[in-house]
């Protein structure tokens, strides 16, 4: 199987933690690394889904998108905000999961 971990894919800008830190992700390689070791929690539906597509994605099994994808669905389970950067520049993010309850993603 070939291994695709570096390959990237367009850019997604995760809003971790209280202080609001930015996380940027454009490869399945940094999505693995996030989810294993610094994702808030360890449980949740898509999260498992997101750690089983990754490993997917890592061995070629699966495109590097769908484990982006997974990503930005665990992010939205975990309550985590995403955004999609076609800068290296946070403030030119098009915010694609809400802040909080109730906000909704600008497309």
């Amino acid at each position: 199987m070939k291994r695709n971990t570096l390959r990237p894919f367009p850019a997604v800008t995760l809003v971790l933690g209280e202080s609001g830190g930015y996380r940027r992700v454009n490869s399945v390689h940094q999505i693995a690394e996030l989810l294993l070791g610094h994702w808030p929690v360890e449980n949740g539906e898509e999260y498992v889904a997101a750690v089983r597509i990754c490993l997917e994605a890592m061995l070629g099994a699966a495109p590097p998108e769908a484990a982006r994808e997974a990503l930005i669905r665990a992010a939205g389970e975990a309550g985590i905000s995403v955004m999609q950067c076609n800068s290296p520049f946070v403030n030119h993010c098009q915010r694609l999961l809400p802040t909080k309850a109730g906000d909704s993603p600008r497309h």
